[in-house]
């Protein structure tokens, strides 16, 4: 009895199911591999298992890996607290606080935004915060 091809859909499946560690994921017709942002040929079991084995595969597996524990451990609720006075907060509103947007262009900013920055804390943060802040002629300190 002559074998029946398998369709798509099952071969995508079976593959699902065969790797699950793998950061695999399908629409039905398609392997994606979300390591890679790349199809992955599923005409055959070892192309699959060829494109596992790629060190780029397990290269750009570790690093999403890392990324998503650093983006776990660093979105949680954010201790730090601003301590300013109401009245401060007040005369901060028309304060000429140089946008970080418009810094972009120089380098000492450029390299202060980089996502390979990974140890760049909010404490430090505040040595590289530009403003220029004058004093309001309101604003009375003693209050």
């Amino acid at each position: 009895m002559p074998k029946v091809a398998r369709t798509k859909r099952s071969k995508v499946s079976i593959y699902l199911e065969e790797f699950p560690n793998e950061t695999f994921r399908s629409d039905g017709q398609v392997l994606y591999c979300q390591s890679c942002d790349k199809s992955v040929s599923i005409d055959q079991r070892g192309q699959v298992i060829q494109h596992i084995n790629t060190s780029k595969h397990r290269g750009n597996k570790d690093r999403k890996l890392i990324f998503q524990q650093n983006f776990i451990s660093t979105s949680s609720a954010s201790t730090n607290k601003i301590e300013y006075t109401p009245k401060e907060i007040m005369c901060m509103k028309y304060a000429p606080v140089t946008s970080v947007d418009v810094e972009r262009s120089f380098s000492r900013y450029k390299a202060m935004l980089r996502p390979n920055r990974r140890h760049f804390t909010f404490e430090n943060f505040k040595l590289y915060v530009v403003s220029n802040c004058f004093p309001h002629e309101d604003y009375d300190e003693s209050e």
